[in-house]
């Protein structure tokens, strides 16, 4: 390919067949050459640490990956040189899943993804059975590593071969090594997570700063990050293992003998520093963290409810300078594995766990957690309230809750989405008729009674037994499905994929993007189905369309501007849960119609 005439064996190449002559060869492939260097330009433009994923590659044979990590933003290509279907392993890769997808044989597949993870601790390379003071280069300091041991993960969910787990009685203990992390800047906005296993009293893990050392007669580092804790299965953070007033989760309840998947976000720039918690039942098999919500344990009498926790950040105690990890523990069995840290990926997802269940929406006691619209009709009529039927793993869904229609919308973060993404926005709809969720973008709707009219994102709705798409959720056409309709006491989830980068609406400038939908029944646990639509508006002909234009635009609708839902139901039969964003993994949106598995 590298030669456009002639190949090393006389085989003319393919530039030089579609072309015919040299010179037009050489222009052709010069200018595909480039067109591919410069696909990459938005990798390497991100902020943050700039890491090569893989080196160690054969060219010739087999299934073989590279790639590039910026910041919280992967970029892979995957070639399958075998002769049958492979898939990459990615098991030692912090940023990336466990493997990649499936990739035919003689195929190659892009693929992109969002990542808070930059380094990790598996513990897989140390010594099975060995004390942490007895682990060579890889044995740790601190007043008892002798009392922590690398075995097997205690109780179930854990895949890891080995994990630390506690031993030498009924006792405190605590020990610490360094972690050669990602180069933070001071004011990074960071995630320190791990997997903890609360067995018996305590056990927690958090960021420290090592260089400080121990001051005489003192058991710890002098520079010590926010502690994650569990007492008595009681999900806590602290602004440091010995200091600090202590924040006790309330809508996490109290989880002993399971593993959870803590991650800790640290951020840096505001007063001496903001920490929250995001969470998930690894043992029970659930896929989405629920946001923690928290109650200062110091201040008896009074359930606080907040989402953010002061920490006691520092010159010396902040993302810049974090090199290791303490893990302390009472008692014997507790566990901890798979410490990380990386970049914060803001997130557009809300699965309403952290929500007070039976209050209206406008009512929240979080702040953050307020939602806005109308007065009537609006989020005063919407509360949080146990999924119906099954197929919804999450504690809360939202519903109207009376007789009445009911909508509103309400922020949740702007993502580092560019506004040529691919991405995919997905929700969990329950009901036949009249509910729906849109993304929105929030900036020029600061009054609660304003409904972000111009800047609402597609509409997906269940409407009159139909599953419905519009390109805006106020105008355009609107296209109902053919092969899929809604069944009564069913849960789905509807994945809505986004490619902004093409216009299919048959006319040239103005509004574009394209999207196609994915649907999948939860209650069955059916096979998802990709959804072929119809125009509404062409009665007596059936298109047969598997992708529907959209009205984005460069100034307020696309996935670099939506920082919000909106979502509305007719009335407290039907609910709305699980919203999500991310980016759809293949580059190659038109050649790759698949569903995104969790």
């Amino acid at each position: 390919m590298w030669e456009v005439n002639v190949n090393q064996t006389g085989a003319t190449t393919y530039y030089y067949q579609t072309y015919g002559n040299v010179v037009a060869a050489t222009l052709a492939f010069t200018a595909d050459m480039a067109d591919a260097w410069r696909a990459l330009d938005g990798v390497f433009a991100r902020d943050g640490e700039l890491r090569t994923l893989n080196l160690a590659t054969n060219k010739n044979a087999g299934i073989e990956w590279s790639g590039v990590q910026r910041g919280g933003r992967v970029d892979v290509l995957v070639s399958n040189m075998n002769t049958t279907t492979q898939h990459a392993d990615w098991s030692h890769v912090a940023a990336l899943p466990s493997r990649s997808p499936d990739v035919a044989y003689h195929d190659h597949v892009r693929l992109q993804y969002e990542a808070c993870t930059m380094d990790r601790e598996d513990y897989e390379q140390h010594v099975f059975g060995n004390a942490m003071n007895n682990q060579g280069a890889n044995s740790w300091s601190g007043a008892n590593p002798d009392k922590f041991a690398i075995g097997s993960p205690p109780g179930s969910g854990n895949d890891s071969e080995q994990s630390i787990v506690s031993t030498g009685g009924y006792n405190g203990k605590v020990a610490w090594s360094a972690f050669d992390g990602p180069s933070f800047n001071s004011t990074d906005k960071v995630v320190y997570s791990g997997l903890i296993y609360n067995a018996i009293s305590g056990v927690a893990f958090e960021p420290i700063n090592v260089a400080g050392g121990s001051p005489t007669g003192y058991a710890l580092p002098a520079y010590q990050g926010p502690t994650v804790s569990m007492a008595w299965g009681a999900l806590r953070l602290r602004s440091g293992y010995d200091g600090g007033d202590v924040y006790q989760a309330v809508n996490i309840p109290a989880t002993m003998g399971k593993w959870l998947e803590v991650k800790m976000v640290v951020n840096p720039t505001v007063g001496t520093g903001l920490g929250s918690l995001y969470v998930r039942n690894v043992t029970d098999g659930q896929k989405d963290f629920t946001r923690v919500v928290f109650d200062n344990i110091n201040t008896t009498g009074v359930t606080e409810r907040v989402l953010v926790v002061p920490l006691l950040m520092g010159v010396n105690k902040n993302p810049s300078n974090f090199n290791g990890f303490i893990v302390a523990a009472y008692g014997d069995s507790n566990a901890v594995d798979d410490l990380s840290m990386g970049y914060y990926v803001p997130q557009l997802n809300d699965n309403f766990d952290h929500y007070q269940s039976g209050v209206a929406m406008d009512s929240q006691v979080v702040p953050q957690l307020v939602w806005k619209g109308p007065a009537s009709g609006g989020p005063g009529q919407l509360t949080a309230s146990a999924p119906y039927g099954t197929g919804n793993t999450s504690t809360l869904a939202v519903r109207p809750t009376g007789a009445s229609a009911a909508s509103a919308w309400w922020e949740t973060e702007l993502t580092d989405h560019d506004a040529s993404d691919l991405t995919v926005y997905s929700g969990q709809l329950y009901g036949t008729t009249g509910v729906y969720f849109a993304p929105v973008n929030t900036v020029a709707s600061a009054s609660n009674g304003l409904t972000p009219n111009n800047y609402v994102g597609f509409l997906v709705q269940f409407e009159q037994g139909q599953l419905r798409l519009r390109g805006s959720r106020d105008s355009g056409e609107l296209y109902k499905a053919t092969n899929f309709a809604p069944a009564s006491g069913k849960w789905y989830e509807l994945q809505v994929q986004v490619d902004p980068s093409r216009d299919i609406d048959g006319v040239a400038g103005g509004d574009f993007g394209a999207a196609r939908v994915w649907v999948k029944n939860l209650t069955d646990n059916t096979a998802p189905v990709l959804v072929d639509f119809d125009k509404m508006s062409t009665t007596g002909v059936v298109e047969s369309l598997l992708e529907v234009p959209l009205f984005l635009n460069a100034t307020t609708r696309n996935p670099s501007k939506w920082n919000g839902w909106e979502v509305g139901g007719i009335n407290s039969s039907v609910q709305v849960d699980n919203l999500r964003s991310a980016l759809y993994p293949y580059l190659d949106f038109v050649g790759r119609n698949q569903y995104i598995a969790d």
